[in-house]
């Protein structure tokens, strides 16, 4: 959800060297730090609910379409930006990243609060429900 602030940062980044090499090192910072929380969470989350013998297939696909689609964003971005300019280009980027939640909103990864199984019926009673390793 915050991975457009860094573009916005980078787009904006004006004034003094200093102020700029700021910025862009802001930037950077707040990316890297972005990507690992995105891993975390998605890797987590896929570990709890992908079942053991599907989970190569489930990352061979992930993969194939996230860095198959990089190239293709990448002529992109560059011919906007050299027919509209780098700022709007970063800008717009990070409008369209921000625009990006709106297909999540309506699916059931917000609600989720934990990965362990909520199934307290049969286990209710149990003393030993807090020995139970966490899938992973």
């Amino acid at each position: 959800m915050l991975f457009p602030a860094p573009i916005a940062i980078a787009a904006t980044a004006d004034g003094p060297l200093w102020l700029r090499a700021g910025a862009l090192a802001a930037a950077e910072f707040f990316s890297g730090f972005g990507v690992i929380l995105f891993d975390v969470n998605l890797n987590s989350l896929q570990a709890a609910v992908i079942p053991d013998g599907m989970r190569s297939r489930v990352a061979g696909a992930y993969s194939t379409i996230n860095y198959g689609i990089r190239p293709v964003g990448a002529i992109v971005g560059g011919l906007l930006a050299t027919f509209v300019g780098l700022r709007p280009t970063l800008l717009i980027a990070a409008v369209g990243g921000a625009l990006s939640l709106l297909w999540l909103l309506p699916s059931p990864i917000p609600r989720i609060r934990s990965l362990a199984p909520s199934n307290t019926a049969d286990t209710a009673g149990d003393a030993d429900d807090d020995q139970r390793p966490v899938p992973c």
